[in-house]
């Protein structure tokens, strides 16, 4: 599997035209927070080359070349992780799949702390474990990055439902200005990376819970982070800024992407949980421009 540098664009994005009420409708708009990656070629024999006729989205002008080798080594990475279970005839977790390995890591002693307070928060000490992870996190951009990338991870599959309410508390209540923002553009980081992994061949190798054992763990895993996204934003009355992660443009984009389906699972479970909302009905505007 490779990328196809003929497919999306999304480094022809800026933040301006993102964000600008004057934007030419006729002009490609790729948001790096959004963005689906490129088409995956199965065949290199038989490559998927989609021209501006195929996708009026695209156009002419080439990627960047360090932008394409980013997205080559990340699926190359992805790729040979499957490839050794493979050949070892071992079962992979889909948490290591997604695992960012280039990430600063905390001490020891902080991530120990961390899962600690993940493990045993409940709603009868939610407020002094609340304190103890801030003394944790606050102080240090890196165990807050990692503490958010723990919870994407780790922390939101099936296994873990019950738990959510709390995880999403202990990310609103940070006292960190922008913590839920943080928490959506590390969850769209980890969602570029899913649309790389070859879903049949995960299928192969991945290692599912005895009574899980039809379900695609990509797709669970998508729906459960979309589900994640909705619940710590729309269910609060929270609006999904467009800087973040912009939703409409992620719809139109997967329409020509191999996981389209994935695509518009991940979308609806963020929706779905509007119901919660006491803003977000189907007359709102921002609801209504989405629909």
């Amino acid at each position: 599997m490779s990328l196809n540098a003929k497919a999306f664009r999304p480094w022809e994005y800026s933040e301006s035209q993102s964000t600008s009420s004057q934007r030419n409708t006729s002009q490609p708009i790729h948001s790096m927070n959004t963005f689906v990656p490129p088409f995956y070629v199965n065949n290199p024999t038989n490559p998927v080359n989609v021209t501006s006729q195929d996708n009026p989205m695209l156009n002419a002008s080439a990627p960047p070349n360090a932008e394409l080798a980013n997205w080559q080594a990340l699926q190359a990475v992805l790729d040979q992780k499957i490839n050794d279970a493979k050949h070892n005839k071992t079962k992979v977790r889909f948490e290591d799949m997604i695992e960012d390995s280039q990430q600063d890591l905390p001490t020891q002693d902080d991530q120990e702390t961390i899962k600690f307070i993940c493990n045993n928060t409940g709603k009868n000490n939610f407020e002094p474990k609340l304190e103890d992870l801030k003394q944790v996190v606050r102080p240090s951009e890196v165990n807050l990055k990692w503490f958010i990338n723990y919870i994407l991870t780790k922390r939101i599959s099936v296994q873990y439902q019950k738990q959510q309410h709390i995880y999403i508390d202990l990310v609103r209540q940070l006292g960190i200005a922008d913590s839920v923002s943080r928490t959506i553009k590390q969850a769209v980081e980890i969602f570029k990376k899913c649309m790389l992994i070859d879903e049949v061949e995960l299928n192969k190798v991945v290692h599912k819970p005895v009574d899980n054992q039809q379900r695609s763990m990509l797709k669970q895993y998508l729906a459960a982070l979309g589900s994640f996204i909705g619940a710590i934003t729309l269910a609060y009355n929270t609006p999904i800024k467009r800087i973040d992660l912009d939703l409409k443009q992620l719809l139109l984009q997967g329409y020509f992407h191999e996981q389209r389906k994935n695509i518009i699972v991940f979308v609806c479970k963020i929706l779905r949980e509007a119901n919660k909302s006491t803003v977000f009905k189907i007359m709102n505007p921002w609801m209504n421009a989405l629909l």
